[in-house]
């Protein structure tokens, strides 16, 4: 049977239990998570932010369209020129929905939100229909 120098169990000892202290973590409050989360974009516009400053907000307008009636918070929306609007249309039909005065236009499937995300560069009125009912959503004042 193969013998050991006693001294040299004698130091294994300590190490062994603060390694195995150390794995089992006693730590049972939350953690941060904030260094290590990763924002992320979607939508087919989307380019990460290389800036060291934060995004501005993005203004959210949601419409729904049953039997032909829109309902929405606003019917006039006010933004400032650059600022990010995102609108999500929920329809009872297929259509399509687009902005006038800049190609942004997105297909309605019955009973799924439809999303659009884009900003506008000039100041002026904008109106958002949909094509085949040719129903108005809403209008954009951009300043």
């Amino acid at each position: 049977m193969p013998t050991t120098r006693p001294g040299r169990r004698a130091a294994l000892v300590p190490f062994a239990v603060m390694l195995l202290l150390s794995a089992c973590g006693a730590d049972d409050g939350p953690r941060d998570t904030a260094a290590t989360d990763i924002p992320t974009t979607t939508g087919p516009s989307a380019s990460p932010d290389t800036s060291a400053t934060p995004q501005a907000s993005v203004r959210e307008i949601e419409v729904v369209i049953v039997d032909g009636t829109v309902d929405t918070a606003e019917d006039s929306v006010e933004v400032a020129v650059g600022e990010a609007v995102r609108v999500t249309v929920t329809s009872d039909v297929d259509d399509e929905v687009h902005v006038h005065g800049v190609d942004q236009t997105a297909e309605l499937s019955a009973g799924l939100p439809t999303t659009l995300e884009f900003s506008l560069a000039e100041p002026g009125v904008y109106e958002v229909e949909t094509h085949e009912g040719g129903l108005l959503l809403f209008q954009l004042l951009v300043q």
